[in-house]
């Protein structure tokens, strides 16, 4: 630092920012801000997403389970087409799995009204059943393979879709 004496004043030069150095400063530190922000709500948008296909994803695996549980200790496996599976189950009742209109797996006990199992966030675009071996005469343990492909209904996921696909054997041989 150093000091000039004028008319009996003494000024001493003092270090700092020029205006055109605060102002390119600022403008840096403003981009910098708003390169940040936008990553850090687009991150926000991809954990949402994520969650979101994590909760389709287990509510499809709990379907299957549910679904599963009860083929297993059903006999007479049949159905009109592949988008339906008709059976009995354990107490003698003809259960009906099928997809509904509105996307969504349904389910229904003797002739009674189809009730949703699927969740409201669940897109269901495919359901296929496959029987094989479920004549009686053939003496082979059933088989019973069920396709799903879901989707969330976000517009988020709307492209995304999963399928999944699992074969169960009944306990009980037909016939």
């Amino acid at each position: 630092m150093f000091s000039y004496i004028r008319n009996n004043f003494v000024f001493r030069s003092q270090g700092g920012f020029t205006l055109p150095e605060l102002l390119v400063a600022m403008g840096l530190f403003l981009i910098v801000v708003t390169i940040a922000t936008g990553a850090f709500v687009q991150s926000l948008r991809i954990q949402r997403s994520a969650v979101e296909l994590i909760a389709v994803n287990d509510n499809a695996n709990i379907i299957l389970e549910q679904m599963a549980r009860e083929i297993r200790t059903g006999t007479g496996f049949g159905s009109s087409n592949s988008n339906e599976l008709r059976f009995l189950n354990y107490k003698d009742e003809t259960v009906v799995y099928r997809r509904g209109e509105t996307g969504v797996v349904e389910r229904s006990v003797d002739g009674s009204v189809y009730e949703p199992l699927t969740a409201s966030n669940v897109d269901v675009r495919r359901l296929a059943f496959t029987v094989s071996g479920a004549g009686g005469a053939d003496k082979l343990q059933p088989r019973i393979t069920v396709s799903l492909g879901i989707s969330g209904k976000s517009p988020a996921l709307r492209d995304v879709l999963t399928d999944v696909q699992t074969t169960i054997s009944p306990r009980l041989i037909d016939g």
